[in-house]
């Protein structure tokens, strides 16, 4: 869209010329049915940096907020030394389908796994700590779940994100993860090596830890 395109132009100026690691994306709900077409375009201007983002009911840019249905922001970061390593879980929540996408994408391990078990479904070994950046849908995991999961898997590591929310309802979500649109679970993108990640708490909200 053109939309899209001024606002990956003015990232990518922003940059000056280095390379692209990392891309996230937010939308709004006017441009859900649009996301496949975003990721398109998204890679042909970042190539293979991973991405991370959803619809969302406001977006952030340009130190501006913009609570709008037209709404679109395009942060890009240049992580040299660092290792992005995107990731995608389901979860199968009591009383809801299962998405049924045969295997593909991992479940979250059980309340009795081991750390490893949490390592290998999210492809993303213990060491060195990770940071990780995550986005939900909230109608089809249990967040407190895996945030719990992330805690004791990686207990030193930083965890932030939010929830998809431009979708009105159960399967209405738009996640973007890695080279694809994703529309139920959590995704994310977990950060390793030279990169340090400082949470900051959103006005108007409650940390659930130590921040």
């Amino acid at each position: 869209s053109t939309v899209l395109g001024k606002a990956l132009g003015k990232a990518l100026e922003g940059l000056e010329g280095r390379a692209v690691h990392a891309a996230f994306v937010f939308v709004g709900a006017a441009h859900l049915r649009a996301a496949d077409a975003i990721v398109g375009q998204m890679r042909a201007a970042v190539g293979s940096a991973p991405l991370l983002g959803c619809g969302a009911g406001g977006v952030v840019g340009g130190a501006r907020e913009y609570e709008h249905p037209e709404g679109l922001s395009v942060t890009l970061a240049h992580l040299p030394g660092v290792t992005v390593t995107p990731f995608h879980v389901r979860d199968v929540v009591p009383g809801a389908p299962d998405p049924g996408v045969g295997g593909a994408v991992p479940p979250l391990p059980g309340p009795d796994a081991a750390p490893a078990a949490w390592h290998a479904a999210l492809g993303v070994p213990a060491a060195p700590a990770p940071a990780f950046v995550l986005v939900v849908d909230p109608y089809s995991i249990r967040p407190e779940a895996l945030v719990a999961g992330l805690d004791f898997a990686w207990p030193s590591s930083v965890k932030l994100g939010g929830l998809a929310s431009a979708g009105r309802g159960p399967g209405e979500q738009v996640m973007f993860v890695g080279d694809r649109v994703a529309r139920f679970g959590a995704v994310g993108l977990a950060l390793s090596g030279d990169v340090e990640v400082a949470p900051a708490v959103a006005q108007g909200c409650r940390a659930l830890g130590p921040v």
